[in-house]
């Protein structure tokens, strides 16, 4: 019988075994894909040797996270004092990442502040590490990790100094503090993170080379659609500068009353004791005849300064100061309307009676100084002067 060596019947069985297929979402990047296919057959009912092939690709670095603040509503602040606003910072990439952290405040309406430390809550993951070379200031988490921090910073003293003027910041100003993390290539911080635009299916990337891919699409850019970097930004509520403030209603005022002159001061009732009105009770001088003080040239001349502070912190320092150089007549070049050294009889009655203001004159400059000027508290200070 001559063996027909022509296959009659042939069957053929494959199987297609897929080894540890999965999406690469949540696979560790640099990871070896290895995917097995296997095809088995017979001849005439007789198994034949199974055949083999495999496929592999090296799993890229994606980076990616959330990132966000607790300091979402109104607040306020006292310039030059610490803040620590919280954070939360979760590792959505499938690597080991390191992101910088920085602060800048909206617009630059003031100088930015200044990062002292960031901080790791117990509640962050065993996995969240603080590092940087200062000033700049990082956070490095392990994949899938949430890293909750607040970031330390003194609040600036002046308004920006990138704009026109570098004025002092006041009471009731406000602004939105701008957070921001930027993925970097390690923990020092010093350089950004970006994609590479190497060919993943070149032979020399598919099985050998872990590519980086940044995921976090750029919310700066309209178009195209996919733009992507590597970081987030977030504002913060509305926050109000918080200061002592002589602003209001009740604030800083002075008020003047003529309060005797030489023509009273020749009367036995005048209450003085010499002509320069230097020592005596102040009595507003009415002599026998119903004649008022004038203000005449020798008159005795009585300021009201009135102070309270209507903020919510207390000011230090204060020192409420009068030059007899700031006391004019004229339109043009201003021209001394007091007598030389006639500033006198200078009282102060701060409401805190623990404080005592400390009081200075020499007949052309007298200051008040407060150490302490606590809200709400007041002052009245009194003093006179002589008209020229």
């Amino acid at each position: 019988m001559k063996l027909n060596k022509t296959l009659t019947a042939l069957a053929i069985g494959a199987s297609f075994g897929l080894s540890g297929q999965a999406f690469a979402a949540g696979t560790p990047s640099g990871e070896q894909i290895t995917n097995t296919v296997k095809l088995d057959y017979s001849v005439s009912g007789i198994d034949q040797n199974q055949l083999q092939d495999q496929a592999q690709f090296i799993v890229d670095n994606k980076i990616d996270m959330t990132f966000s603040t607790a300091l979402s509503g109104a607040s306020t602040v006292i310039p030059g004092n610490d803040i620590a606003p919280s954070y939360t910072l979760v590792n959505e990439g499938n690597k080991a990442q390191s992101f910088k952290f920085e602060l800048a405040e909206l617009n630059n309406t003031f100088d930015a502040p200044t990062i002292s430390a960031l901080t790791l809550d117990a509640a962050s993951d065993a996995s969240c590490s603080v590092g940087g070379t200062a000033p700049v200031k990082t956070i490095t988490a392990n994949p899938d990790a949430t890293c909750i921090f607040t970031a330390d910073f003194v609040f600036p003293t002046k308004e920006g100094s990138g704009l026109a003027a570098d004025d002092n910041i006041v009471n009731g100003d406000t602004f939105v503090l701008r957070s921001k993390v930027i993925a970097v290539t390690d923990a020092a911080g010093a350089t950004a993170e970006t994609t590479s635009n190497a060919n993943k299916n070149d032979p020399a990337n598919l099985n050998t080379n872990e590519l980086t891919v940044l995921a976090e699409e750029d919310s700066t850019v309209t178009s195209p659609h996919f733009a992507y970097n590597g970081e987030i930004i977030v504002d913060t509520g509305t926050i109000t500068v918080s200061t002592a403030n002589f602003e209001g209603a009740a604030g800083l005022s002075i008020s003047v009353k003529v309060i005797n002159d030489p023509i009273c001061n020749d009367s036995t009732s005048a209450n003085y004791e010499d002509s320069n009105y230097t020592v005596g009770t102040q009595t507003p001088c009415i002599t026998t005849s119903g004649y008022l003080p004038k203000a005449i040239p020798g008159a005795l001349i009585e300021y009201t300064l009135t102070a309270t502070n209507e903020g919510a912190v207390p000011a230090t320092n204060a020192v409420f100061a009068q030059a007899a150089s700031d006391i004019t007549y004229g339109s043009g070049p201003a021209t001394l309307a007091i007598q030389a050294g006639s500033l006198g009889n200078l009282a102060s009655a701060f409401s805190d009676a623990g404080i005592t203001p400390a009081e200075t004159n020499d007949g052309s400059n007298l200051s008040v100084t407060v150490s302490s000027f606590g809200a709400g508290e007041n002052i009245t200070i009194t003093f006179t002067a002589i008209v020229e």
